[in-house]
């Protein structure tokens, strides 16, 4: 009996320790800090820039950066490093994934919401078999980010036509009048 406690102690270990979660800290209007589950802290700053800030990794001007050293490029939904690895970005509800270039997953997350506000509080991972989990979970925060918080960049030819239409139907109304 004692041997069969201390299996079911050893199983409950190993599993609370592959739950791993990424915190966001701080939510303000121009950057979102975080922790990643090593517990290193990165920005991400919002608008037009879509990159990621960290001491170890940085994501910036379209290339992952280590230590200051370029490992490789990305864009919006791809990632390729140097030692030729490819991800990429796939979210489906609140669960988000990276993929390999075999397609097959290599880190898997939910997506955890404040139940009171609906903003996100964390993502837990639930699977990460990447070689860097920093460069795995930095990518998917900055996705899961701008995913959820797209660009505020105004598009002036829109702003056109909604203002327009507001003219438009004062106008309309005026003249009824």
């Amino acid at each position: 009996m004692k041997h069969f406690a201390l299996l079911i102690l050893f199983v409950l270990g190993t599993i609370s320790t592959q739950a791993q979660n990424i915190e966001i800290l701080k939510i303000s209007d121009d950057k979102i800090e975080v922790k990643l589950s090593d517990g290193e802290n990165a920005s991400i700053p919002l608008g037009g820039n879509y990159k990621i800030v960290g001491n170890k990794i940085s994501f910036k001007d379209n290339f992952v950066f280590e230590n200051s050293e370029k490992i490789g490029k990305y864009n919006r939904k791809r990632l390729k490093l140097t030692n030729n690895d490819r991800l990429k970005f796939y979210r489906d509800g609140d669960e988000v994934t990276l993929r390999n270039k075999e397609m097959n997953i290599v880190t898997k997350g939910n997506l955890v919401f404040d139940e009171n506000y609906n903003y996100l509080k964390a993502i837990e991972i639930t699977d990460n078999t990447f070689a860097d989990k920093q460069i795995a979970e930095s990518w998917l925060i900055l996705n899961v980010i701008h995913d959820l918080h797209p660009s505020q960049k105004k598009n002036p030819f829109v702003d056109g036509l909604i203002i327009g239409a507001l003219i438009s139907i004062g106008a309309a109304i005026g003249g009824a009048l």
